[in-house]
């Protein structure tokens, strides 16, 4: 709307420079039509519109301030997400980094990047599932061991064995998300949290998935206030809903650990 008006102020510019150039005088008496000009009468005329112009003037101004102010916004807008885009982005590079570096022995064979992540849950999975066969659910006791078997095998296989590698992994992942929320509160107008997370989730790998879901829920995910914020987030954003059932220790899972993601094999069956 501004920009649509632009052409005034510089028009009525021209008009009252050229103005300055013509010699009044000259129409002093002359007739138009029925009417004889007489510049006494027309002065202040003139007196009246030049007050009008005036206060035309101050509006053209003010005018001019809004937009070049809007311009400017909309550019200090643009600068900020450039800003977040390109840390954004150098993070995923980065986690990309870390994964790229990793190197574990499991059953005395060798692996690395995500082919190792892979082995890792697979065999964090079978002890689990070893752990469930074991134990009789008959009591409410025998209901707790194997409810408990997720976290204790957690400790025993992927933190205790595999820590060194993974808990980097974790913390990273945990970062990034982090970071979007932030700036997501800061400058909600630009920047849609959601999108970002599903940008970093669109990297992730199905036995990153795993991993992650167990993280989330175990006491390595927890804030120094108890809080399980990690996974309160991944729920949020439902960082899980294209994750494959096979990388899941039991399917019922889902549900029981993030009530708030549509787990798209949940709606398929």
């Amino acid at each position: 709307m501004i920009r649509r008006f632009s052409w005034i102020g510089p028009s009525i510019l021209v008009v009252g420079i050229i103005s300055l150039f013509i010699p009044w005088d000259w129409f002093e008496g002359k007739k138009i039509g029925r009417y004889i000009i007489d510049l006494d009468v027309y002065s202040g005329f003139g007196e009246f519109v030049g007050g009008v112009m005036s206060v035309v003037a101050v509006g053209l101004i003010y005018m001019t301030y809004r937009a070049q102010k809007l311009e400017l916004d909309e550019t200090r807008s643009v600068m900020r997400k450039q800003a977040f885009e390109m840390t954004f982005y150098n993070m995923l590079s980065e986690l990309n980094g870390i994964i790229e570096l990793m190197v574990g022995t499991i059953v005395n064979k060798k692996y690395s990047r995500r082919n190792y992540m892979f082995r890792v849950f697979m065999q964090y999975k079978d002890r689990c599932n070893d752990g469930m066969k074991s134990i009789n659910r008959q009591d409410q006791a025998g209901e707790l061991l194997y409810g408990n078997v997720i976290h204790q095998e957690y400790e025993n296989t992927i933190y205790h064995d595999h820590q060194q590698n993974l808990s980097h992994y974790f913390r990273y992942v945990y970062s990034i998300i982090k970071f979007v929320r932030t700036n997501s509160e800061e400058n909600p107008e630009i920047i849609a949290d959601k999108y970002y997370v599903d940008q970093l989730q669109a990297r992730i790998s199905n036995s990153e998935m795993g991993l992650l879901f167990y993280n989330a829920i175990s006491i390595h995910g927890r804030t120094s206030k108890g809080e399980y914020r990690f996974k309160e987030w991944l729920d949020h954003y439902g960082f899980f809903e294209n994750i494959d059932p096979n990388f899941l220790v039991l399917e019922e899972h889902a549900k029981q650990f993030y009530p708030k993601t549509n787990f798209k094999f949940l709606i398929k069956s």
